[in-house]
Parts: structure tokens; sequence; C-alpha cells
């Protein structure tokens, strides 16, 4: 199998939203995700087939030599499951959701029913919407199921650690005891018979005892050596564990898809349920599956011996500001293919040009469609969605004062963390209401542009990004990103109700905050009223804000409007 490593892959590690919506039930707190997703060694990642202009009937047509085959697919409406997050750190009382898509993406949303499951809920818990929280310091896997094919699935390893003791220290082992685990990669994909090694690495550096145990949840399908080597042996799904020999409670994991038609490989493909769509209700297979193609078809290009007849990518989208240069590993299919030449192609290099060794370079603000094709068969192609937005090197400063909104976006890897001045004043600011007998808290701080993008993604996803757009920042467009704000007790309308926010409306300034989004000023700050939501300026520029009764958009005399 033809595979080129990337020199630096996009992160796909997304981010929490600017804030919830209005009456959203479902908090997401800080969680830390393990750098072992975004290391440089890079494993092809399984991607479905891409819809193709095949006849109704499916039927094979000679033309040229050239020969289209339809592949007849299992009756399971879902034959994968992927992950955001394959290995996450939570702190204890922290909450955090990976977001799921399942294949193919065209089963309709019926078929895409989640059965979530935590390995020790004394460790961390999940709920049915898949929110993982942290109860005790330890290790577990949290999985997700296909509820209509069980058998489907993918794995989350969970390490559950206290805020005053992060690195997991105790008495009973001594300090140079391994106490984490990081694997180059959390996921992988593999055709039989493939075999491949996660990097290990133990923390802290110095550990004395490096020792590994492997083992496999389902040896039928991958098994694991002493040494950590994979062996894709059957089509399915498993979860290949890692344990620090000297502590085993300390490990992670790789969740394998080991390609191929896992239904119609099991031994009795009679035990798939499917729905009866006549009768909506569930039906047992009893005989062979239909001869009617589904939704899903894989498409052979080429009959000629040796003749690419798929390409592959590790990504199809990518998200980019100006300056930076992405490369998706290709894949060509079959493995035995005699000619792997590529001919690559931009439909705008006025947005993002390529090279002929496949590097993406962003140039302007816009979207074009990279494409991937077969030298010696050009029908044979794959795409790379190309979205690419104005980068900035540092943030925006108005009258000393920094300002992000939908209009003045921070740069992607700007990073500081949570403002220790901003942090010591709204420590002050609770403690003097607790003072008036009022419970105020932090409920969200710091979030990095990651992390932004994987929540916005998910409110897009949930309902549209217009309306995702009234009430969560765009990545790169989070005031989170600055360290200087923060999301107090409950993050929906209610907390507006509340003698907390009659107190802070009044008293915010006070402290150096201000009320960010305030009521009334919707069609000025670009989001809807968040009761909950403060920015620091320091006193001086607070007050001055607050008692002119304008919104920080109206004081400085700016716009909040996206350039799309």
């Amino acid at each position: 199998m033809k595979k080129r490593y990337l020199a630096a892959i996009a992160a796909v590690i997304l981010t929490a939203c600017s804030s919830a919506p209005a009456g959203n039930d479902q908090q997401v707190t800080d969680a830390s995700v393990t750098e072992s997703t975004e290391t440089s060694m890079v494993v092809e990642t399984w991607a479905e087939p891409e819809e193709t202009d095949a006849p109704d009937e499916h039927l094979a047509e000679a033309q040229n030599g050239a020969v289209t085959d339809s592949v007849q697919k299992a009756p399971a409406p879902i034959n994968g499951i992927e992950l955001s997050y394959y290995a996450i750190e939570v702190e204890i009382g922290d909450s955090f959701m990976p977001y799921v898509t399942m294949y193919p993406e065209t089963a309709s949303s019926s078929d895409k029913g989640e059965i979530w499951e935590s390995e020790d809920t004394d460790i961390a818990t999940v709920d049915e919407k898949g929110t993982i929280t942290g109860v005790s310091p330890g290790y577990t896997t949290v999985t997700v199921r296909s509820e209509k094919n069980p058998d489907v699935f993918a794995a989350v390893s969970v390490r559950v650690y206290d805020g005053d003791d992060y690195y997991g220290y105790d008495s009973e082992y001594d300090d140079d005891t391994a106490r984490r685990i990081e694997l180059t990669y959390n996921s992988i994909d593999m055709d039989v018979g493939d075999t491949d090694m996660p990097y290990v690495t133990m923390h802290p550096s110095y550990a004395d005892d490096v020792r590994e145990i492997w083992s496999s949840s389902d040896e039928s399908v991958a098994t694991v050596d002493e040494k950590g080597n994979i062996t894709a042996v059957a089509p399915g799904y498993a979860v290949i564990t890692v344990k620090a020999a000297a502590r085993p409670e300390v490990f992670t994991t790789v969740t394998v898809h080991v390609n191929g038609d896992l239904f119609l490989n099991q031994s009795s493909a009679a035990m798939t349920e499917h729905d009866d769509a006549s009768s909506g209700e569930v039906t047992e297979a009893t005989s062979a599956p239909s001869e009617e193609p589904s939704d899903y078809v894989n498409i052979t290009k080429s009959d000629r011996p040796g003749a690419v007849q798929e390409i592959r990518l590790t990504f199809y989208s990518a998200d980019m500001e100006i300056g930076d240069t992405v490369m998706p590993i290709v894949t060509m299919l079959p493995e035995d293919a005699y000619d792997m030449s590529e001919i690559w192609t931009s439909s705008d290099e006025n947005v993002a040009t390529v090279d002929s060794k496949g590097n993406i370079t962003a140039v302007g603000i816009g979207e074009c469609v990279i494409t991937v094709q077969s030298e010696s068969d050009p029908d044979v192609e794959a795409n790379v969605a190309v979205k690419v937005s104005q980068s900035g090197s540092e943030p925006t400063y108005i009258d000393g004062i920094m300002i992000v909104n939908k209009s003045y976006p921070l740069p992607s890897d700007y990073n500081p963390g949570v403002d220790p001045e901003a942090q010591a004043a709204v420590d002050e600011l609770i403690t003097a209401a607790a003072g008036e007998g009022l419970n105020i808290f932090v409920s969200s701080g710091f979030r990095s542009y990651e992390r932004q993008k994987t929540i916005y993604d998910q409110y897009v996803e949930r309902s549209s990004k217009e309306e995702a757009d009234t009430y969560s920042a765009r990545p790169g467009y989070s005031e989170h990103q600055t360290g200087l704000c923060f999301d107090l007790n409950s993050i929906d309308d209610s907390f507006a109700d509340t003698k907390e926010y009659a107190w802070l409306k009044d008293h915010a300034h006070e402290y150096g905050f201000i009320i960010r989004f305030p009521e009334g000023k919707e069609d000025i700050t670009g989001y809807q009223f968040e009761s909950w939501h403060i920015r620091y300026l320091g006193v001086e520029t607070a007050t001055k804000v607050y008692e002119s009764g304008l919104c920080l958009e109206e004081y400085l005399g700016v716009d909040s409007k996206y350039e799309d």
C-alpha cells in the first residue's frame, strides 16, 4: 500500500464553542486532548468511496477498455464510525464530548443512533449523547457503538486527573514510574494482512521502567505482539490496548478498523437486523442480502491488470489561513498497481496552489477544489475541498483594547491561556459576590482555536451555519481564545433571571469586567444576549464602557460582521 508521510498535517482536533445556545442543557468544559493525535507520524485514515455518477442500473459498462463495476454492500445502514478524538484527558468534574461521524453519511438519521458505554464508571461516566465526565483519577475506555449495528464501534481512551495533581503522584509508586502513555496515533484503518506499529512514549521521560503490555479485544480481527506490532486478521473492529508494565492501570488504546465487508464476513449474516421500510418494525434477516445495490457502491475504473482503481486520502477538506501548507497522504489501490504516478491540479490557483507532490498552499481568501488523479488513468481521482480565510499574525488593538469579534479574528496559533490578571480579577469578583450571599462561579474560560472549532462544527451540524453564528463564534473569532473572558454559572437564558446576574450587571465593572453581549445590542455585537459572558478590560476602561451605556463595538466604533 502506498503511503506518503506528511512533514506537517493540519490538526483535526477541534474546539469548544464561544458559548452554548440559549437553553442548551449540555455544557462542554475544559479538557486536555493528548498530543498523540497531533504527531508527525501519520497513518492513513479510512474514507468511504465518494458518490459517483454510475448508471441507475449499476451495470458494467465497457468503453475504451474501462469497466465500471458495482460492488454489492451489506444491508447494514452503518458500516463505520469516526471520532474527532480517540484519546482525551479530563480533570475531575470536567466534561468533554467527542464529535461522531457515522458512515455512510447518506444513511438516514434514524439509522445513526448511538450507544455509549464507559468501561469504568468510577473513573468516567458518559451519557447517551456522548458527554464524558471525569469522576476520579484513573484510566478507562469509553465506547460508542452503532445502535443498529453494535459490531461497528469506536473507542476513546480516557485519562482523568486531579487538577492539583496532574501527573498522578501517589505513595504507592516511585516517582520514576510511568504515569502516562502517548501513541503516535489512536485509530487506524488496515487491510487484511497489513501490519503496523504505533510508536510509544512513556511519561515522564525519565521513567525507569518503560516495559509495555499489549493486548487485543478481538484477536479474530487484529492481533498484537509484545512489541506492539498490530496485524489485521479479518474485517471488523478491535481495540488494541497498551499498558505500563510497572503500573498496569496506566494505559491507552488504538481503535482498529480492518477494511472489508464486515457483515457479509460474519459467521452468520442472518443475525444482522435491518428496518422494514414498509412496516417500520425491526426484523431479523433470514436470507442472503438483497441483490439491489445500496446507496454506497464501490466503483472500479479499469479492468486492465495493474491499473489504479481507487485513490484514498487522509483528509478530504481543509480549512486554511493564507500562507498555510498541508499535504494529504495518498493511497492508490490496488497495492500492486503498476503505475502510481499522480497529477495534482487546483480549480483556482488564486485561492490555493498545489505542487507535483501534493503540497497545498493557501494564497488567497476563498474556496477551491484540489484534485489528484492517477496519471495512468485520469478518470480515477480524489478531491480536497479547500477553504482559505484571512490570517492574522497578531491580535488587533484599538485604543489599547484587544478587540475580537466577527470582524477581527485571532491567529490560529494564538494560545496565551488564561490571562493571570483577568483570573485574579474574576476571583476577587466571586469573593465579593459570596460576601453578598451570592453564588457565582466560572463555567468556562480560555479555549484554544482547535477546541473552538470542534464545538462550532458540532453546532453547525446540529442546526445550521446561519443559526450557529448567532450564538457560537467561528474558530479564530472567539473572545475565549484571548484568555480575557469567562462564562459564569448557567450558560443559558435562565441566568438573566437570577440575583447573581442582577448583581453582576451593576458591579462587574468595579472588578474590571463588562457584560460583553448585552441585551438590545444583538445587531451590533452579532450575537444573542449572553448574560453569563463577561470580558476583562481593567477597572478604568470597564467603568468607562459601563457608564457610557454602549457595547464594546459602539465604544470602539467598530463593526462585528463576517466577510461571508
